[in-house]
């Protein structure tokens, strides 16, 4: 008696099969009581535009020397005003180090983003996961220090063109 044979397509969308049995993975633990004797972050991940998210900081990775794509360029366009890129220039000006864990600020205009952080990722190619540790390490100890408010109120758009 042979076992059937189990579809690749039901293989590459976990779909269990006489040759492919469910995998029986331990229960989680559950959830420790949350610590009251310090500051609480609240993170949130979603899936979205990250340019028309709210929310009190918004925070892309950014490699060295690495002009800015996908997230970073949506949330470059958000802070600046048209037609300059503030993210895009200070990194063609080596403004911005992007060492790893290195948080630089910058300012908003109008709209959901109020601040906006780029963290330092390394150069291309070195971020491992033992360095993403370390990256996040070093956001998390930022993001802490800020409170429970960016570090300077929302500004207007005329502000912003002045940055």
């Amino acid at each position: 008696m042979s076992t059937p044979a189990a579809r690749i397509a039901d293989l590459l969308e976990d779909v269990p099969t006489a040759s492919n049995p469910p995998a029986r993975f331990p229960a989680p633990a559950p959830d420790p009581s949350p610590r009251t004797d310090g500051p609480t972050l609240n993170i949130s991940v979603i899936w979205g535009d990250i340019a028309r998210i709210a929310a009190d900081l918004h925070v892309t990775g950014h490699y060295q020397s690495v002009v800015p794509a996908a997230a970073e360029l949506a949330l470059d366009r958000a802070i600046s005003v048209d037609p300059r890129r503030i993210i895009t220039e200070h990194t063609k000006l080596g403004w911005i180090e992007a060492q790893l864990g290195e948080v630089t600020y910058f300012p908003c205009k109008e709209g959901p983003v109020r601040c906006a952080a780029v963290v330092g990722m390394g150069p291309m190619g070195t971020l491992t996961e033992r360095r993403a540790v370390q990256m996040y390490a070093s956001l998390l100890g930022e993001a802490l220090g800020l409170g429970h408010s960016p570090p300077w109120p929302p500004c207007s758009s005329a502000r912003a063109r002045a940055i």
